[in-house]
């Protein structure tokens, strides 16, 4: 099932009136104070030193946080250190039969994600960097929650949360034999052939009498535009790409506590496709990706979630333009070598600039230009266990959803601070987007989202006769096929209601289970809307109750896996999660 299919099975369902209700019994508790869009801001602060060490001991009368340049009180302050971080709790385990999106790292401050990035990463360098990562992991301390992701147009769980280093290793050291060549990444030979091919041109206008000069002109000047906006497209695909896993990746870290230090192993990554004065429309290439990288920052950084990344290619090597242009053909003259040069001087300026943006803008700090990459691993991994957490409470209390400015000051002292800059209000409805990445996360294999916690109960009903109707989406499943309850057990206290004029609170809840064979294809599925009503007087009994809804499904015989999701459609939130179905 592809992510288009669900997403049109998702606008079907929201488009129709809800067809459940879910409603919290009656509370004895006093009502609570339930106040609609006040929310508190959350800010991670490390603090380091001109040298780089990091700075702890620090108060909060140290601290000052300005919003769009107003002081704001800090209601909440923690510090937080290795050694005073708080023992990690057990994970808590579920019964027989029950599955939880809910991520076991207990009360941890801190943990480590290792993104593996493939898609924006030339081949030669992925070699040195797996290298690199499997002597890193080797040097972690032995209590150390690390995960490890993988990217090439999707995002892969490589080897989940985990203390046992040597699991990790073997993952690692597993993958690193499978280097592969990102199908978006322009390489060296790529280069050269677009460069031949202008060469060929240039030649040809070279013996030409001057009254047809105009028309080679015009043919370098053709295949030039040509190769431009195919590269621009390129770049358009690999952003998109990236930023759905970082989109999947913060909501995979939403649910779980504390900081999470992403270490994001690239090559580069454009924020834009600047206009190029020397083609012939200098502005048909040209992109702009900020909104779509900002809107990104936001959800990672809502997510605690800091990207730390580290320019996997290390020194920059030769330019391969200039290079290539610096030999072989009489057409390449001292112009165009410039020329050259000169385009890979700003490439390489952009990436480190698009490298430090995306650092900055989550709290994070970009690492390049470096052939220490042990090191610079190692340094990270230290900055990102040190670190203040301050919040406070928008003085503007307007819900516009423009993007507030956030600054952060240390006194005494000059001092280096990595922290979120911005952040948006949570919008009225994030429907559509939420939508969007909701159908994307109910495919196969697709990462969990940890936005909404949930438990999910499927339950053999029965065997169901060749006569019998079949409960869920395809009617044409194949048969035989066995019932099964799918019972969801929801914590609802990351939707957003509102509140109408007689004191209810109001939202709604889509459901949808999905099915697949052990190939990925789906068999079967079942969903619906829940339309949540809770007197204001209720709401603090809802929270403690939660969701309990159930539907039943008719799985075939070549069912493998069972996909469950929920989907808050006024915040955008999402919890999603996927079994192994159990054998029948």
């Amino acid at each position: 099932m592809r992510a288009w299919w669900i997403l049109l099975l998702l606008s079907e369902m929201l488009a129709l009136a809800p067809a459940a209700l879910a409603q919290s019994s009656p509370a004895a508790s006093p009502p609570p104070s339930f106040k609609v869009g006040v929310t508190n801001v959350l800010v991670d602060v490390v603090v380091t030193s001109h040298h780089g060490v990091p700075v702890d001991g620090l108060s909060k009368d140290s601290f000052t946080v300005l919003e769009n340049g107003h002081e704001q009180p800090v209601v909440s302050f923690e510090a937080h250190t290795p050694s005073a971080a708080r023992a990690t709790a057990a994970p808590q385990s579920q019964p027989a039969g029950v599955y939880t999106n809910a991520q076991a790292v207990g009360d941890s401050d801190t943990v480590d994600v290792l993104l593996i990035d493939s898609l924006n990463t030339p081949t030669q360098s992925q070699m040195q960097t797996h290298r690199v990562l499997v002597d890193y992991l080797k040097t972690l301390p032995v209590d150390k929650l690390v995960a490890v992701f993988t990217l090439d147009t999707r995002l892969n769980l490589l080897e989940d949360f985990t203390t046992d280093h040597t699991a990790l290793l073997r993952a690692v050291e597993a993958f690193s034999g499978r280097a592969q060549k990102s199908p978006l990444l322009k390489t060296q030979q790529d280069t050269g052939e677009q460069q031949k091919n202008e060469d060929e041109k240039v030649e040809f206008a070279m013996g030409l009498k001057p009254e047809y000069q105009g028309l080679a002109d015009n043919l370098l000047s053709n295949l030039q535009q040509f190769y431009a906006d195919r590269d621009s497209f390129s770049d358009s695909l690999r952003v998109r790409y990236t930023l759905a896993a970082f989109d999947q990746l913060g909501r995979y870290l939403s649910g779980m506590p504390g900081r999470k230090n992403v270490i994001w192993l690239s090559g580069s990554f454009p924020l834009a496709v600047l206009p190029d004065p020397n083609l012939k429309n200098s502005f048909q290439a040209a992109r702009d990706f900020s909104t779509e990288v900002d809107h990104t920052a936001g959800l990672l950084a809502n997510a605690r979630v800091a990207i730390y990344p580290v320019d996997a290619r290390g020194l920059f090597p030769e330019s391969p333009s200039s290079a290539s242009m610096s030999s072989g053909s009489e057409a390449r003259g001292p112009q165009r070598i410039a020329q050259a040069e000169t385009d890979d001087f700003t490439l390489h300026a952009e990436e480190r600039m698009s490298l430090e943006e995306v650092a900055h803008a989550t709290g994070g700090e970009a690492i390049y230009n470096t052939n220490d990459l042990k090191g610079a691993l190692a340094e990270v991994d230290r900055n990102g266990e040190h670190y203040y957490s301050l919040a406070y409470i928008p003085s503007d209390k307007s819900q516009s959803g423009k993007l507030r400015r956030i600054e952060v000051r240390v006194r005494p002292g000059k001092y280096k601070l990595s922290y979120r800059r911005s952040y948006a209000p949570a919008q009225t409805s994030q429907q559509a987007s939420g939508a969007r990445s909701f159908a994307v996360l109910m495919e196969h294999s697709t990462p969990a989202s940890t936005q909404i916690i949930f438990r999910l109960s499927p339950i053999r009903v029965a065997a169901e006769p060749l006569s019998a109707a079949i409960a869920g989406s395809n009617p044409n499943a194949q048969r035989p096929v066995t019932r099964y309850s799918i019972e969801y057990n929801v914590d609802v206290a990351p939707f957003v209601l509102t509140a109408s004029a007689d004191g209810v609170l109001h939202g709604r809840a889509t459901v949808l289970s999905i099915v697949y064979d052990g190939d990925g294809h789906a068999l079967n599925s079942v969903s619906n809307t829940l339309n949540i009503k809770v007197p204001a007087a209720e709401y603090s009994g809802f929270i403690k109750a939660g969701i309990h809804y159930r539907e039943q499904l008719d799985l075939p015989a070549q069912a493998a896996w069972l996909r469950a999701g929920i989907f808050d459609p006024s915040s955008g939130r999402i919890g999603s999660l996927e079994v192994r179905f159990p054998a029948r």
